[in-house]
C-alpha cells in the first residue's frame, strides 16, 4: 500500500512540477513570457499570410494571363475591323459620291424644268396671280401655260432625272436623301397646285398649303418659315435657295470625307466599348469563381 501511495505522489509530482514551474516563470518573468507569446503569434502569422499571399499571387497571375489574353485577342478583332472598314469605306465613299453628284445633278435639272413657275411666283404678287386666272391672264404667260395640262408636269420630272435617283437612296446618309425628298416634293406639290388652279379657274395658292407647310417645317427654322410663307413676293424661291443651301452642307461633309470619317469613329468606339464591356464581364465571373 505504502508503494502504490509513494507511486501516486512521484507521478503527481512529474505532472504538478512543470505547471507550477510555468505559474512561477509567469510570475516572475510576466513581460518576458508575453514578449515570447507575441513572437510565436506573430511568427505564426506570418506563415499564414505568406501562405495566403502566395495563393493570391498564383490566382492574380491567373487573372492577367486571362486578361492578357483577351485584350490581344480584342486587339487583333479591332485591328481587322479597322482594316476591313477601311477597305469598304474607301468604296462606298466612292459610290456615294457618285450618287450625291447625281442627286445635285437632278436638282438643277429641277431648277431649270421648273424655273418658269419659281420666276412667276418670283415677279407677281399673290393678288396678281389669282387676277390671271380669273380673267384669263395667264395665256399671256408663257411661263405656266403648260400646266394647264395634267401630264407636261409629269414630263418635267422624268426629264429631270427624278425617277432614276432613287438608286442613290442606298449610298447617302439620312438628311442628305431627306433635303433631296423635299426638294422634288415641293417642286412637285407646288407643280400640282398650279394644275389645279387651272382646273378651279382659280389660284390655289402654296402659302396655305398644310401638305408644303409640313414638309418645310422639318428642315427650315419656324420663324424663317413663317415669314416666307407671309411673303407676298419671293417666298417659293428663297425657301427653294434654303433647300439647297442644306443640301450642299450635306454634300460637302461627303465630299471632304467628313461624314464617313465621323461614322467611322462611331463605328470603331462601339466596337471598343463592346470589347470593355466583354472584358469586364469576365473578370467578374473570374472573381466570383475565385470565391
Amino acid at each position: 500500500m505504502g508503494g502504490s501511495v509513494s507511486w501516486i505522489g512521484v507521478l503527481f509530482a512529474a505532472l504538478v512540477t512543470p505547471l507550477a514551474l510555468t505559474v512561477l516563470i509567469l510570475r516572475a518573468f510576466p513581460k518576458f513570457f508575453a514578449d515570447a507569446l507575441l513572437k510565436t503569434l506573430e511568427h505564426r502569422q506570418n506563415k499564414e499570410l505568406e501562405r495566403l499571399r502566395d495563393e493570391l499571387s498564383r490566382e492574380s497571375a491567373g487573372q492577367v494571363s486571362r486578361v492578357k489574353a483577351d485584350i490581344e485577342a480584342s486587339y487583333r478583332t479591332l485591328e481587322s475591323s479597322a482594316a476591313f472598314l477601311a477597305a469598304s469605306q474607301q468604296e462606298l465613299r466612292i459610290k456615294s459620291i457618285a450618287a450625291t453628284e447625281h442627286l445635285w445633278e437632278t436638282i438643277v435639272n429641277f431648277a431649270k424644268e421648273f424655273q418658269g413657275l419659281v420666276f412667276f411666283e418670283t415677279i407677281l404678287t399673290p393678288t396678281e396671280i389669282a387676277d390671271c386666272f380669273k380673267t384669263d391672264n395667264w395665256k399671256k404667260w408663257d411661263y405656266i401655260r403648260e400646266y394647264a395640262t395634267d401630264t407636261l408636269f409629269f414630263d418635267k420630272f422624268q426629264k429631270s432625272g427624278a425617277g432614276s435617283a432613287e438608286k442613290d437612296r442606298l449610298f447617302v446618309h439620312d438628311r442628305l436623301w431627306m433635303h433631296f425628298y423635299i426638294l422634288r416634293m415641293i417642286y412637285g406639290r407646288v407643280a400640282y397646285l398650279y394644275v389645279t388652279s387651272f382646273k378651279k379657274h382659280e389660284y390655289v395658292n402654296w402659302r396655305q398649303d398644310t401638305a408644303i407647310k409640313q414638309l418645310l417645317g422639318g428642315v427650315i427654322p419656324a420663324a424663317i418659315l413663317e415669314t416666307e410663307m407671309k411673303s407676298n413676293i419671293g417666298g417659293l424661291q428663297r425657301l427653294i435657295w434654303a433647300l439647297e443651301s442644306e443640301f450642299l452642307k450635306e454634300a460637302m461633309k461627303v465630299m471632304s470625307g467628313t461624314r464617313v470619317f465621323a461614322e467611322s469613329i462611331g463605328d470603331m468606339q462601339s466596337n471598343m466599348l463592346t470589347e470593355k464591356m466583354t472584358i469586364g464581364a469576365r473578370l467578374t465571373l473570374d472573381k466570383r469563381g475565385a470565391k
